[in-house]
Order: C-alpha cells, then sequence, then structure tokens
C-alpha cells in the first residue's frame, strides 16, 4: 500500500500540527518560528498524504472485488464444463447401451460406468475445495437406465 517512510511522514505532520494548535490554544498565537502561511502548507501536505493513502486502499479494494469475480465466473466456468462432460458420458453411455443387445452382462458392465463416473466426481469434489454442488452426471446415467 504504502511505504514506511510516508507514514512516518504522515505522522510527523500530524504531529506538527498537535503541537501548533496546543501552542495556539495556551498562547493564543503562532510560534516564534512560524507564519500561517507555513501551518496551511502543513495542513495541505498532510490532506494530501491520507488522501493518497484512503485512494490506494480502495483501489485494493476494488482490485479484490474484481479479482474475486474472475475466480468465481472461471469457477462457474469449470462447473459448467464439468456437468456437459457428465452429460456426454450419459449420452455416450445410454447409446452404447441402447445399441447392444440387453443381456446380464452388458446391464452390470453400465452399472459399472455409472459407479466408476460417481467415483470420479466424487474424487473431483474431495480435491476441489471451492467446488460445492455436485454434477448430475451420475444421476443422469441412472435415469436413463430407469427409463430403458
Amino acid at each position: 500500500m504504502s511505504n514506511p517512510t510516508g507514514s512516518k511522514k504522515r505522522i510527523s505532520l500530524a504531529k506538527r500540527l498537535h503541537e501548533i494548535s496546543a501552542y495556539l490554544e495556551t498562547h493564543e498565537k503562532l510560534p516564534d518560528d512560524m507564519t500561517w502561511v507555513m501551518v496551511r502548507k502543513l495542513a495541505k501536505s498532510l490532506v494530501r498524504s491520507v488522501a493518497a493513502v484512503e485512494r490506494a486502499a480502495e483501489n485494493e479494494r476494488k482490485r479484490a472485488l474484481v479479482q474475486r469475480d474472475l475466480l468465481t465466473c472461471e469457477l462457474h466456468g469449470e462447473m459448467v464444463d464439468r456437468d456437459a462432460n457428465a452429460a456426454r458420458v450419459a449420452e455416450r453411455q445410454r447409446f452404447l447401451y441402447d445399441r447392444a443387445c440387453v443381456s446380464q452382462h452388458r446391464t452390470l458392465a453400465n452399472e459399472r460406468a455409472a459407479a466408476s463416473a460417481a467415483f470420479v466426481e466424487a474424487a473431483i469434489v474431495a480435491l476441489c475445495p471451492h467446488y460445492n454442488a455436485p454434477s448430475h452426471g451420475c444421476e443422469l446415467i441412472a435415469n436413463t437406465q430407469k427409463a430403458n
């Protein structure tokens, strides 16, 4: 954000203005080595410095919001890709299941494919800390089996 010398400068400016105001309260005049022009310059410098820090903090907040939005958008895109892939797998499994003669061997192979897809999805979800909703790929496979 700002460097340590900048914060030291702001602190020294604030201390000096405080000393001047304390002197004014007790003596009702400026110190001998100060003029009103110098006091205004000190105040102006302090205000500019504080405003610069506030601008930097606001820019940092905006940057953080944009970064979070980008990550959310990217994560959403990944979830859409994952669901699309699950739908493609389900369609391919349905096609293969419908094409072949329905037998006990084919049914077991289709069930193993659904279980395997569920295992892979569970492993992906376990690895990704930001992924909350599971994919519906295995659900689609199970529904297509029930429909047939």
